[in-house]
Formats: C-alpha cells, structure tokens, sequence
C-alpha cells in the first residue's frame, strides 16, 4: 500500500479487509453447511480453520509495509489520552518545557538576527570593509583618499570598491523647525556596491561626488516620512543644510541597514573625493572603504597586494611622511563579522545561559517521566505478559514524551514572543538593529526542531528503564506500592545532581555580572553628575564659518543661560564625561625622545571654556584653571589630568612642562595646571590620561553645553532652549540630557548583562530545587512503609529529618562539588564582560555557594517534614 493510499484511504482499506476476511468465512461456511452441517457448526467450524481474524489482520497490514506508521499513529493517540488523564503532570511538564524551549526561542531569534543571517544586501558574503593600521597599535585606521584612489585603479580584485565618511551632522533648517540631522557622505557607486536602489528618485551620479559638484542629497526612509510627510513631491525641492541650499534627488527604502552600525544616518550626502592629494595636503581625508571581492579573490590575496601598494606610494611621498608611514598593513575584515562583532560576547553568553536552562528543564519531566512510569509498572507488565517487546513499550513512551513537548512548542513561541518584547526594551545599543528582530520561518523551525530533540532528550532515559519490566514484582505489587528500582532511583539522583551542577555554574555567571555593575555604580566618575543638565548645538552658515564667529556665539548664549534664575553655572566644551573624547591627537611630551611612527602615543584633546571644570566640580589639583584672557594671540596653554601626570611626569613637577598635540609642526603648549582625572570612555573603562586646551584658542562649530541648576536640570530645559533662539532661531538644539541619564546609559550593557543572566539564574535555581523537592518528596511516598517501621522500634523525630535531609543534601553537595569547577572554566569565558572582578571571585563564589545551601535546605526541609509526621500504626498497614 502507497503511503497516499495509506493517508487518504486507510478506513476503505481496513473495510476492504474485513470485507475479504468476512468473505472467506463465508464461503468456508457455506461448503461446510453443503456436505450437511448446521450453519452454527459451519461458522464454528469455518472460523476454527481459518485461524486468529485478528492475527491474520495484522499479518496482512504487515504486508502493506507500513506497520510502522500504524503504531506511531496508535501511540499518538494514546499519548494525546494519557495526557488528559493525568492533567497535573501535563501542566507541570508543559509548563516547564515552555518555559526553557521559549527562552532559547527568543534568544535564538535575537542571535539568528545579529549572528546567522546574511546582511540584506546583494551577495554580502563578498563585502568586505579595509582599513589600514600600524601593526604594534591596536585601533584600526580608516584610509587615507590617495590609496583609496590608487586600489580603484585596480579592479582585477574587486568587482566594486566604495567608501563612506560617517557620523557628519547637519543643520536642517528649512521644511520646518530648525534640526539637528546626523548624515553620511558617501561616493556616488556606495549603494549600488550594496545593490540597493532608491524606492524614490535616482542616487548620485559620478559628477557629484567630484570637487565642484552639484549640491544633493538622499533622504532615508524614515526621514522623508517623518518630516515631509511620506510625500513623493519632495523629489527634486531644495532644503538648506548647513545654511547651503541642496536639491533632493531621492529616497533611500524603508529599513535600509547603514554597513556601519555607529551611524544611525538619516541623509546621505555625495562624498567628494580628492583623488590626486598626497599626504599632508588640504585635499588629502581620511575614508572608510568597502569593496566586493571578485569570484575566487580570498582575503588573504586582497591583504597581501594593497599593503605592497600601501609600501609603494609610502616611498613616493615626502620624507617626513614617508617615514610615519612606514611598516603600515592593511586589514581586510568581512563586513558581517565586523557589524557582529560588539554584539557577539554577550549574545553568545545568553545562549549558553538559555541552553543551560532547556537543559535543566529536561531534566526535570525526566524526573517527572521516571516518577510516573514507576507509577505505571504494572500497566507496562500487563502489556509485556501479552507478549508486547520491551522496544515497542519503549517506542510508545519516547512518542509519549515527544507528544508533550511539542504540545509545549506553540506555548513556548508564546513565551519566546513575550521574552523577545522584553529584550527589545530592556537590550543596550550594542546589539545592533534589535528592534526589528522578529519570529520569523527560521525561528519557528528552530524552535519545533528544539521541541523534538528536547522531547527526544528528556523522553530516552525514563523509556528505556521503564520498559524494563520485572513481570513478577510489577504484578505482585499493587500500583500504590509501585515503587522506583535501583537503576531508575539512582538515575533520578544522577539527574538532580546534574540540575544542581547547572544552577551553580548559571549563578556564578549571574553573580560575576551583578558583582560587576554593583561594582560600576560604586565607581568614582570624577565629576558630580547631580542636577547637571547637558546639551549639544552646531552653529552652522556663512555667518559662522570663521573661528571668532563660533566663540562670539557660544559666549553670547552662555552669558543669557548664566542669568537665568535657577542656574548655578555653565560652561561648554567639545566632549562630555562617559562619552568619549573629542578627539585622539599624537602627543609629544617636552625632555622626552621623539617617538616612532606608529609608537607616538595618542592622547584624548577636549578644547574647554574656562568655567568647564567647575561646573562639572572636577577638582583642580595644582595651577590654575583656564581664564576670559587665554584666547587666540596669548601664550599656548594647557591643562593635563592627573592620569597624564602620572604617566608622562612620574615624580616630577608637572607645571610649566610642555607638551604638543597634533601634527609635529603644531605649537607647543606650557602646563598651566592638573585637575582630576575623569572616567571619560565609560565607568568600566580605566581613567586614561588627558589633555584640555581652551575653547577660546581651539574654537569648534559643534559644543556640548552644560548647565548645572539649583534643582531638577530638566526644568531649565524651555529656558535654555529659548536662551539659544534668542542668540539665533536658526540653530537648533539637540542632544538633551541631564548627566544622570548619560550615567545610567553608560552602565546599560552591564545591567542588562546582570539582570538577564540573573533571571535565567533564578529560573535555574528554582528548577533546582523543584528536582530536589521532587527527588526527596517521592522517596518520602514510597518510603512511608519503612519509616513507619523506624518510628515504631523508636527513632526520633530529629532522627527521620536527618535521614530525609542527609539525603538530599548529599545530592546537593555532589552537584555542587561538580559545578564549581565547572563554572570556574566556563566563566572564563565572560572575562571580556567584567571590570572590577575576577572570574574566580571568592565573595561570588562564597555567596552562591551559601544561597545555594540556604535553598536546597528549604527544599529538603518540606518534605523531610511531612515524613516526621507519619503515623506508625497508619504506615505498617500501609499497601
């Protein structure tokens, strides 16, 4: 019989069976009732030489070839009724499935996303994004526009070469409100690299990303229809960026990923390449390229023949840079690898954490599975004593456990569902593009598959030891005394002390995370971030292009928010505290060697107004601060932190030394002072040296205000506001935050870290002691005979607690004897997650270690207790 046949015309075969089996009968009867007997003796007779009807049946259905499907069918349906009839297990169990199938669910949908699937571009694989870089220093560089002029030159490696400029900000000051805009330049054959087309007008075109260029731009998705309204007439009107007319020529498609996860772009400005400069010209610029590889070009090929080009325009250019440049590579990254690579520790940790957890979830309904099929002895003996094989008993339970779990799989989508909503609201920027993760065809599949194999992982073990029948003990015993052998009873121990070993190494983990973040909010930033409100404006236009323009504004506007009534004080300054550096600039430090190239050590620059330090409270250690007269024509002056005290003057007097930032042929500026040092990177970022120079001599078009008020900073927020667009309208403000927002932003990662890795931990630690209470509350059960006896011939009270409770704490000391070595090796590998502990921090592994006790004794108090209260005279009569 065909397997269609078999689907679609099953019951018309079965009535065709019977029918012929019936018609044998017949005819065997009537040639009986013909030579003279009784139609009763006939059918007798006739029915006693065909033999067994239901034996022959089955025979003949084993001749069709698909036995195998009739019994998976049988046992489908017995496992659906047998899930009915003993609902409170199935809740717990489909509950506990549920519960670790959905976690993994949404985990996996978060990795799969960020880690697995392709980016949406044209045949991403071949992307790759190049650098160049010093070998002995670790940042990667960008490249500068001659060699990317000169690797174009060569396409026999590439079947597109691009670049972009990130993270340039505009002034939107046209079609509408004044808007702060962030942008990206890039050359005209950037998104055909990407194989990407505008949904509305044409992208750029060769001319226009020339010097002389005609002035456009391409507006995202999100932009045009936040701003213009979604209007398709805007192609080819004019908006004024930066004070300069532009001509939109198009609209990138909606939920257009940017290659570069830093720049979150809302316009695209053609790139104007200078491709004849040299080093040390006005033209020359530093870019970020992208190529496609061509077919059968390897990475490797690709490295090895732009460093050789890097080399050979290095000997070309002037001595001076020639020199800098010399012993420069070039990287060659894959662009996926490159996007993922911030999210990936983190990510790759919660996967662990969540497999962890199915892990301990199967085990569980294993215990369960194995309570239940002690339960089930003398069903299973009743089927083996009418001759069923002990693997077709097994079969019927594997396909039991595999019908319970996926009856959980759509309860765990649910689960994986609400689970994925939390990770959107809860997930740091660093898990790039989260917020369009979804549960799509992929995810749906991993999870059915993880619901079969977890069925499959749980169901093994309780099937085959509980289709080992002993016939004679099972059909002796009533099922109230059924009762767990040796080999199942020790793999329920086996099982509890796995469960055990996983919630220590999960709590470890959790805990290594949470002593982290308790540790950062502890740290000292080295400001007062309390009632201090901040803020970032661009001027930009004709009318601020000079230096003195830009000052004459920001003091202007720093004069109005002064007198405000509830302001304390305020400054601005090129850079915020946690934020980062304005700027990284080569560093020569006075009495000490010149450095080689590649080893001159790269020092953070903020240009600073003279009230920066104490409107921040940053102290001021020795010297002076900056005043109204160190401005542009005095003396070259700076102030240094403590850090670069430190390091570049050990022992010496720090002021009056001098110290040049920038190119070698810049000034060199005199220490004027030594403030505090500043945790500027980050809360878990070490404090680094660092140069201040005053804004009045290092002006910027682009200044972080900050204001600290009397009391809540988020009410001065229309006053200042108002103090800008009474200086000029046409600036806009952008930016806002009080500085406490910017310090918990800082330690996001790090709380999401703890707490998601915390939660999965408590789940473990619940399931764990859920084993335990199980393990020990079931033995209790069984056990009631023999405790009543021991009760009876006199043991204490305190007796049989200690019994119950050595019991299970034997379970919990072995489990714990296993999971701390473990967690010892495997949480090695959240190193790169912790600043301020140590992977083996004994405070962390002390408190988990008496957590765990302190709920494990819980666990086997409870039913410990309930054995206390037998009654002797009940137990012996028990049966």
């Amino acid at each position: 019989m065909s397997l269609w046949h078999w689907l679609f015309r099953r019951r018309q075969s079965e009535k065709e069976l019977d029918e012929e089996v019936q018609s044998h009968l017949r005819m065997a009867a009537q040639e009986r009732m013909e030579q003279g007997e009784t139609a009763e003796q006939a059918r007798a007779s006739s029915v006693r030489e065909f033999g067994n009807v239901t034996l022959v049946k089955e025979v003949t259905r084993d001749m069709w070839g698909l036995r195998g499907l009739e019994n998976l069918l049988q046992d489908l349906r017995y496992g659906l009724r047998a899930m009915l009839r003993n609902p409170g297990f199935t809740i717990v169990a489909l509950l506990t499935l549920a519960l670790g199938i959905g976690v993994n669910t949404a985990i996996f949908s978060v990795v799969n996303a960020v880690l697995i699937r392709p980016l949406p571009y044209r045949d991403p694989s071949r992307l790759m994004y190049i650098s160049e870089f010093w070998p002995r220093e670790r940042p990667v560089r960008s490249v500068p526009t001659p060699d990317f002029a000169n690797w174009s030159e060569h396409d026999r490696l590439f079947d597109g070469l691009a670049a972009y400029g990130g993270g340039d900000e505009v002034n939107l000051t046209s079609a509408g409100e004044p808007e702060r805009l962030l942008g990206a330049e890039v050359t005209w054959d950037f998104f055909p690299l990407l194989g990407v087309q505008p949904s509305l007008g044409r992208g750029f075109l060769r001319e226009e990303d020339q010097p002389g260029g005609r002035q456009v731009v391409l507006l995202s998705h999100e932009l045009w229809r936040r701003r213009f309204g979604s209007d398709p007439s805007v192609v080819g009107s004019s908006v004024n960026l930066d004070g300069a007319p532009h001509t939109i020529v198009g609209v990138i498609p909606a939920g257009f990923r940017f290659p570069d996860d830093e720049f979150k772009a809302e316009l695209f400005l053609p790139m104007v390449v200078a491709r004849a400069a040299n080093w040390g010209s006005r033209d020359m610029r530093l870019i970020r390229p992208l190529a496609r590889l061509k077919s059968g070009v390897t990475v490797d090929n690709v490295k090895a023949e732009l460093s050789g080009l890097v080399q050979q325009s290095a000997g070309q250019e002037p001595p001076p840079f020639a020199r800098m440049r010399a012993g420069m590579e070039v990287r060659v990254t894959p662009l996926h690898e490159r996007l993922a690579a911030p999210a990936r520790p983190i990510l790759l940790v919660l996967l662990c954490s969540v497999g962890l957890l199915l892990i301990m979830s199967c085990v569980n309904v294993a215990s369960l599975q194995l309570a239940r099929g002690a339960a089930r002895q003398k069903e299973l003996a009743v089927r083996a004593a009418l001759g069923a094989p002990r693997l077709r008993i097994a079969a019927q339970l594997l396909t039991e456990s595999l019908v319970l779990a996926i009856a959980a799989a759509p309860i765990a989508l649910l689960v994986g569902f609400t689970g994925l909503r939390v990770l959107q609201a809860l997930a740091p920027p660093q898990i790039p593009h989260l917020e369009s993760v979804h549960l799509d065809h992929t995810v749906l599949l991993f999870t059915l598959i993880v619901a079969t194999l977890t069925g499959i992982l749980f169901g093994l073990s309780p099937a085959i030891l509980s289709s080992k029948v002993n016939l004679d003990d099972a059909l002796k015993h009533s099922a109230s005394r059924s009762t767990l052998g040796h080999p199942q009873h020790r793999i329920r121990s086996i099982l509890v002390t796995a469960e055990i070993a996983l919630a220590v190494v999960l709590l470890i983990g959790a805990g290594l995370l949470a002593r982290t973040f308790i540790y950062l909010i502890t740290v000292n930033p080295g400001f007062d971030p309390h009632h201090l409100l901040t803020l970032r404006i661009s001027v930009s236009g004709n009318e601020y292009s000079k230096p003195e323009q830009q000052t004459a504004f920001f003091e202007q506007l720093l004069e109005r928010v002064k007198a405000l009534p509830a302001i304390q004080s305020a400054d601005a300054g090129s850079g915020l505290p946690l934020l980062g550096w304005g700027s990284l600039r080569g560093t020569d430090v006075e009495g000490q060697p010149e450095a080689p190239p590649g080893l001159r050590p790269d020092v953070p620059c903020d240009a600073v107004g003279p009230g920066y330090f104490r409107t921040l409270r940053i102290p001021l250690l020795a010297g002076r601060a900056f005043s109204e007269k160190d401005r542009q024509g005095a003396p070259q002056v700076a102030i240094v932190n403590q850090a670069f005290a430190r390091q570049f003057f050990p022992d010496q007097n720090v002021l009056g030394k001098h110290v040049r930032a920038g190119l070698r042929t810049g000034p060199w500026r005199e220490i004027i002072g030594i403030v505090g040092s500043v945790r500027q990177l980050g809360l878990d970022h070490p404090e680094s040296p660092a140069i201040y120079l005053p804004y009045l001599q290092e002006p910027d078009s682009s200044m972080d205000a900050l204001v600290r008020a009397a009391g809540d900073p988020l009410n001065s927020v229309a006053d200042v506001k108002a103090a800008v667009r009474a200086v000029d309208a046409n600036q806009p403000v952008y930016d806002v935050a009080t500085m406490d927002q910017r310090l918990s932003e800082s330690i996001a990662p790090q709380r999401f870290n703890a707490l998601l890795v915390g939660m999965f931990a408590l789940l473990a630690l619940g399931l764990g002691a859920i084993g335990i209470y199980g393990v020990l509350a079931y033995s209790v059960a069984q056990r009631t005979h023999e405790i009543g006896v021991r009760v009876a011939l006199g043991a204490r009270r305190a007796d049989v607690l200690a019994l119950v409770v050595g019991e299970g704490m034997r379970l919990v000391a072995l489990g714990m004897g296993i999971g701390l070595p473990g967690a010892l090796a495997l949480t090695r590998l959240l190193r790169s997650l912790l600043f301020g502990v140590k992977p083996s921090d004994p405070v962390t592994l002390l408190a988990v270690s008496v957590g765990l006790l302190l709920v494990a004794s819980l666990a086997c108090y409870l039913p410990a207790r309930r054995a206390t209260k037998i009654d002797p005279m009940v137990a012996l009569r028990y049966e």
